[in-house]
């Protein structure tokens, strides 16, 4: 007889009394399994709430699009790598980068060396002995003394015509600046403020220390001014460089222009770099950056104002979508595992995309180790569109409804898992942003947007900015038209 069975065979024994007893135990216990069952429940969909504003309240580079820089002290550090074993530094076998060594006839000044005693037995060694071999070589870069600017007065003389009697002034010559200073001054402020982000008083400050240039804080917008305007036309080159081109990053990123809210809109292709400035975000600003008749491929992130670019012309951002699915997996429980397995995902496919990258397998390899991904990915976003609750049905719709766009990079050969490229070339932009915080004027915008386009443009084909620049303003000021920015093909 079991414990069961003997139980009830003494509750049967026992009298009425304690049956009822047992009876309303029997009720009461149900009650408060009920209340339990209903307090756990409640107590799953409390913790998934605090998970949930938890992650929305502390947002890092780690789950959401904010750059490092911006993480709070309390973000979590960046998963370190397992230790290899090796030393730091330099690995047996690693050819060294070295200076290489000028020809000597290409130096500014060139001192010998003599040895004028023998260490050994102390007998001078007279100037006339023949050098054995070639002298060991040393090289010393350094930088010129501070010299003052060279000041250059340009006087117009004015002398009276014999024939009419009229008193004529000598005309300024095309290549003599307007401003009271050269090509080269514009260039260095356009450079220092522009480029590396110094402010006008630094800028100021170190043109004076560096080279006794007087300018004052008011002098470098006009400065700037007249760069911009010499670097129109070859804004003009890249911008019509990237609409032509077959694959663009593009990204964008708040700013702000005379206190107003507005947008920095960045487009990189492989041969050029185009920004701009403007009050919206919508997506007719895509098309304003692009052109009415781009072709290319768009890599971008999930943001609604690419919905203007057909899915199937469109990459998806992976590395994006890896930050997506690391705050989801911040929810805990059914919520989080699901972005974890999705997480999951993403590391094969950079696995397999990094394998072809360096050449270990072909285009067909690529798609045909990507199949097997791209199955369970749709089966995970399966499973999310029958959640209930949470971030995960608008993610997996949002997904589903871009599916051909997470895949273009597997078929289409130029085209990369990742947008990364645009978030490297907006990097100087979000650091000027966080010195400057905008620009004060539409001229300013206009500024910011050239001479960045143009910086990144050069730094493409590894062309000298300050050179470029020179260039421009020279031809800006005589009359000539300016210096072709891309390289001939």
């Amino acid at each position: 007889m079991t414990r069961r069975q003997a139980t009830n065979a003494e509750a049967a024994r026992a009298p009425t009394g304690l049956l009822e007893y047992l009876a309303t135990l029997e009720d009461r216990l149900a009650e408060l399994e009920g209340r339990l069952a209903a307090l756990e429940a409640e107590n799953a969909r409390l913790r998934e709430q605090l998970a949930a504003a938890t992650a929305k309240s502390q947002p890092h580079s780690g789950t959401s699009s904010r750059p490092p820089s911006s993480d709070p002290p309390h973000a979590p550090t960046r998963p370190r790598r397992d230790p290899t074993g090796r030393a730091r530094g330099g690995q047996p076998g690693h050819v060294a980068h070295q200076r290489a060594l000028v020809p000597t006839d290409q130096v500014d000044a060139v001192v010998v060396h003599r040895p004028e005693a023998c260490p050994r037995c102390q007998t001078p060694l007279p100037p006339a002995l023949p050098p054995v071999g070639e002298p060991s070589r040393q090289q010393v870069w350094d930088i010129p003394e501070v010299v003052k600017a060279e000041v250059v007065e340009h006087q117009y003389v004015t002398v009276v015509c014999p024939a009419c009697q009229q008193p004529v002034a000598a005309e300024r010559p095309p290549e003599t600046p307007e401003s009271q200073f050269g090509v080269r001054t514009h260039a260095l402020v356009g450079l220092l403020h522009g480029r590396y982000r110094l402010s006008m008083r630094e800028t100021v400050a170190l043109l004076f220390t560096l080279w006794a240039l007087p300018l004052s804080v008011g002098s470098i917008p006009r400065l700037c001014r007249r760069v911009s305007a010499a670097l129109a036309p070859p804004y003009t080159e890249a911008q019509a460089a990237v609409q032509a081109s077959g694959a663009v990053h593009v990204d964008e990123t708040g700013w702000r222009c005379a206190g107003r809210r507005a947008w920095l809109w960045l487009a990189a292709s492989p041969v050029a770099t185009c920004f701009l400035i403007v009050g919206s975000r919508a997506g007719a600003v895509v098309t304003q950056l692009l052109g009415e008749h781009f072709t290319g491929i768009v890599h971008s992130d999930r943001f609604r104002a690419y919905r203007t670019v057909p899915v199937a012309r469109r990459q998806l951002c992976w590395a994006h979508l890896d930050r997506n699915f690391a705050a989801v997996a911040t929810w805990g429980g059914a919520t989080g595992l699901w972005g974890c397995n999705a997480q999951e995902l993403v590391d094969q496919l950079f696995h397999v995309w990094h394998r072809f990258a360096r050449g270990e397998i072909t285009r067909d390899g690529l798609v045909r180790e990507v199949a097997p991904i791209q199955t369970a990915f749709r089966a995970m976003l399966t499973r999310g569109l029958r959640c209930g609750t949470g971030p995960i049905p608008g993610l997996a719709a949002d997904l589903d409804d871009l599916w051909p766009a997470l895949w273009t990079f597997v078929t289409v050969p130029g085209v990369e898992p990742t947008n990364n490229a645009a978030e490297r070339a907006l990097r100087p932009a979000v650091l000027r942003r966080k010195g400057s915080f905008g620009t004060q004027s539409d001229h300013g915008s206009r500024f910011v947007e050239r001479l960045m386009t143009v910086s990144a443009t050069c730094h493409q084909h590894q062309r000298p900015l300050f050179a470029f620049l020179v260039d421009a303003l020279t031809a800006h000021h005589a009359g000539l038209p300016a210096p072709q920015l891309l390289p001939t093909p």
